[in-house]
């Protein structure tokens, strides 16, 4: 997929997220004062769609190992996509 601003990523993270019953890390960064996710966002488009934080591994965002990741811990390696149901503590 190939995305040409940080909202282009947000709308297709928003309805995956629907179709699949995720929901979107809306926590604020302290640093930026920004939702979680949109920095997340402009990540993918720095890498060119790559997944935010294993370019290296992860060719593309939303990811083949999101699904996965979520099942064994509630959240995506990125901490971009949760389990509504989740309880973890961090974020």
């Amino acid at each position: 997929m190939e995305y040409f601003s940080p909202e282009d990523v947000i709308k297709v993270w928003k309805a995956l997220a629907q179709e699949k019953g995720y929901v979107l890390n809306t926590r604020i960064s302290k640093k930026f004062g920004k939702p979680l996710y949109e920095l997340a966002a402009r990540s993918v488009i720095l890498t060119q769609g790559k997944c935010p934080c294993l370019p290296a591994k992860r060719l593309h965002c939303p990811c083949e190992e999101m699904e996965e990741d979520i099942k064994k811990t509630g959240h995506c390696f990125c901490k971009v996509f949760f389990d509504p149901h989740w309880t973890g503590n961090s974020i």
